[in-house]
C-alpha cells in the first residue's frame, strides 16, 4: 500500500480545512477557525489500489507564509484553493503555485487548481472560463468544489492521487540530470578546445620563431654532414662565432646532448675527429 503526502494551500477563509474534514470525516465545519497546521490520515481506493493520504492542512494567514517551503519541500502532491466568491484569494494562489515551482525545481508538480464554494453561485466573483484559463496554462487539472454540499470533494483527492502516480519516478529525474550535466561538460570540453587549443599552437610556433635557429646544410661532395639542426642561444652563437679555426668551444652543461660547435671547418684548418669529411681523413689539412 502506498502513500502519499498532500499539501492543501490557499488564502486565508477559502475553505481547506472544510474540504479536508469534509473528505475525511464527512462532516461540514460551520465555524470558521484559523488553522496553524493540522494533519490528517485516510485510507483510499484509486482504480482499484489502496493508498494511504497524509494531508497537510496549512495556515492560509500572512503571518505564516514563511513556513510555507517546509510544507512544499515535503508534500509530493498539491491541492490550490481559492473561493468563487474572493477575486482576491483567485490572484493570491498565483505565487503560491510559483513557490511550489521555486521550491521543488522542476514545472511538472502533481498539482490541482480548486474553486471551492460553488454551492455560493449567486456570490461568484471568479467564473469558470478564468479557472479553467489559468489551470490550462499551469498544464493542471481544474474543478469546482463544495465543501458544505460535499460537491466533488471525493473526487477531488481520488484526482491528486492519479497525479501523483503520474509522477516520473525519482531515478529517471535523476537520470535526466546526469545526461544533462554530461552535456554541459562535452559542450564546455568543445568550446575550450575550440577556442584556446588554436590560440596555445600559435603561441607556440611564434616563441619557436622567435629563438634562434642553426640551420643544417646537406651533405654533399667536399662537405660535411652536420647532422640533425640545433637551436642555439645568443650567447653560444657568439662565443662560437669569435673562436678560431679548429679551436674548442665552450661546451654546454652537464646534461645536454651535444659539447661541440658543428661549424665548417676553414682552409688550412686539421680535420677533426668530430667532423665528417668526404675524402680527407683526421689529421689532414683541409685546403
Amino acid at each position: 500500500m502506498r502513500e502519499y503526502k498532500v499539501v492543501v494551500l490557499g488564502s486565508g477563509g477559502v475553505g481547506k480545512s472544510a474540504l479536508t474534514v469534509q473528505f475525511v470525516t464527512g462532516s461540514f465545519i460551520e465555524k470558521y477557525d484559523p488553522t496553524i497546521e493540522d494533519f490528517y490520515r485516510k485510507e483510499i481506493e484509486v482504480d482499484s489500489s489502496p493508498s494511504v493520504l497524509e494531508i497537510l492542512d496549512t495556515a492560509g494567514t500572512e503571518q505564516f507564509a514563511s513556513m510555507r517551503d517546509l510544507y512544499i519541500k515535503n508534500g509530493q502532491g498539491f491541492i490550490l484553493v481559492y473561493s468563487l466568491v474572493n477575486q482576491q484569494s483567485f490572484q493570491d494562489i498565483k505565487p503560491m503555485r510559483d513557490q511550489i515551482i521555486r521550491v521543488k525545481r522542476y514545472e511538472r508538480v502533481p498539482m490541482i487548481l480548486v474553486g471551492n464554494k460553488v454551492d455560493l453561485e449567486g456570490e461568484r466573483e471568479v467564473s469558470f472560463g478564468e479557472g479553467k484559463a489559468l489551470a490550462e496554462e499551469w498544464s493542471c487539472p481544474f474543478m469546482e468544489t463544495s465543501a458544505k454540499n460535499k460537491a466533488s470533494v471525493d473526487e477531488l483527492f481520488a484526482e491528486i492521487v492519479r497525479q501523483m502516480n503520474r509522477r516520473p519516478p525519482k531515478n529517471k529525474q535523476k537520470k535526466k540530470k546526469s545526461e544533462k550535466k554530461k552535456i554541459i561538460v562535452l559542450e564546455m570540453w568543445l568550446f575550450s578546445a575550440c577556442t584556446f587549443r588554436p590560440v596555445l599552437v600559435v603561441a607556440y610556433f611564434l616563441s619557436v620563431s622567435a629563438v634562434g635557429r642553426c640551420p643544417a646544410p646537406a651533405a654533399g661532395t667536399g662537405e660535411e654532414s652536420f647532422g640533425e639542426e640545433r637551436s642555439l642561444p645568443a650567447w653560444e652563437r657568439g662565443a662560437r662565432a669569435g673562436s678560431p679555426a679548429g679551436a674548442r668551444v665552450r661546451s654546454r652543461p652537464r646534461g645536454h646532448a651535444w659539447s661541440r660547435a658543428p661549424r665548417r671547418p676553414s682552409r688550412g684548418s686539421l680535420c677533426k675527429v668530430g667532423w665528417s669529411c668526404r675524402g680527407v681523413q683526421p689529421g689532414e689539412l683541409h685546403i
